[in-house]
């Protein structure tokens, strides 16, 4: 995503951390180094990250960033999608070229920071609407405590 800026940032998908006073301080800090190896963050194997079930993104090692980059950007149509049989077999036709795929893997390299992704907004959303869709409140009444709500949080 790019910011009020212009400059690219990465939202975090997910995240890990280590509870201060954890008595398993060493091991927590290797399993945190585990899962930021390249064989944990490329997609796909038995140890990514997709299998152990923590969820998809961009990887935040660079090796795994490079593999997963290089491995969408490669994908080819499959038959009857562009692609076509002759004599010697299938051949497939590249969904993107290299014209293409070069302004993609400019911007993934072009990323400065990363910041967490803010519930609040959403947060204050449900709440203010939650008495609408309950029946309590009319449309009018809900958007107004929403308004107020955010204009408190934005002026904090």
């Amino acid at each position: 995503m790019r910011d009020h800026h212009g400059e690219l940032q990465a939202v975090v998908n997910q995240s890990v951390a280590i509870r201060a006073g954890t008595p398993n301080y060493v091991n927590a800090w290797n399993f945190i180094k585990l899962l930021l190896t390249d064989t944990v963050q490329c997609p796909g194997g038995i140890g990514s990250l997709q299998a152990l079930g923590l969820g998809r993104g961009r990887p935040v090692n660079m090796v795994a960033n490079d593999r997963q980059i290089g491995w969408a950007l490669s994908q080819s149509l499959p038959v009857g999608e562009g692609a076509y049989w002759t004599n010697e077999g299938e051949v497939y036709h590249p969904v993107l070229t290299m014209e293409q795929k070069q302004p993609v893997i400019d911007m993934f390299w072009g990323v400065t920071r990363a910041t967490l992704p803010n519930q609040t907004v959403g947060n204050l959303y449900l709440e203010a609407m939650a008495p609408f869709f309950a029946g309590e409140v009319g449309l009018d009444e809900a958007m107004e405590t929403l308004r107020r709500r955010l204009s408190l949080y934005l002026s904090e």
